[in-house]
C-alpha cells in the first residue's frame, strides 16, 4: 500500500457500518471503483467493505415494505390535503425507483430512471449580437 499503510482487518466499528449503510441508502448500485474507495477511505479491505455493503443491502431490503408503506402513506396524505406537487413528486419518485427482480437477476423498472448529467445545473450562458437594423430579440426567457 501507498505510504506503508496496512488496511485494518477485522470487524468494522458502528461508525463505519452506518457510512456505509448511508452510501448504499444514497446509490444502492455502488459500482466496484467506489466500493475499492470506500474500502482505501476506511483503511479496511475490499472483502470486508463487500461484506458489509451485502449487509447494508440485506437490512434495507428487508425494511423495504415499511418504506414503500411510509412513502404511500405520506404521498396520499399531501393529495387528500391538496398539496398536488408533493403528491405529484411522491407518484413520480415511486414510479421511478420501485422495482423487481426477475429469476435471471435482472431488474424492472415501471419507468426508466432520468440520468442527469453534471451540466443539468450548470450556469447556461447566452451569447448574442446585435445586427444593425433588425429588431432586438428578447432572450429573457426561463430554461425550465
Amino acid at each position: 500500500m501507498a505510504n506503508g499503510q496496512k488496511r485494518k482487518p477485522g470487524r468494522m466499528s458502528k461508525v463505519e457500518r452506518a457510512i456505509v449503510a448511508e452510501v448504499i441508502r444514497v446509490e444502492p448500485e455502488l459500482p466496484r471503483a467506489r466500493q475499492v474507495a470506500l474500502a482505501v477511505a476506511l483503511n479496511k479491505p475490499t472483502d470486508t467493505i463487500a461484506n458489509e455493503i451485502d449487509n447494508a443491502r440485506s437490512k434495507l431490503q428487508s425494511h423495504a415494505d415499511k418504506y414503500v408503506d411510509l412513502h404511500l402513506d405520506a404521498a396520499m396524505s399531501a393529495l387528500a390535503n391538496g398539496d398536488f406537487d408533493v403528491a405529484r413528486k411522491g407518484a413520480s419518485w415511486a414510479l421511478e425507483n420501485i422495482s423487481a427482480t426477475d429469476s435471471d437477476g435482472k431488474t424492472h423498472r415501471i419507468v426508466d430512471k432520468q440520468v442527469s448529467s453534471a451540466n443539468d445545473h450548470a450556469p447556461k450562458v447566452q451569447i448574442g449580437i446585435a445586427i444593425g437594423g433588425l429588431p432586438k430579440a428578447n432572450l429573457a426567457r426561463s430554461s425550465n
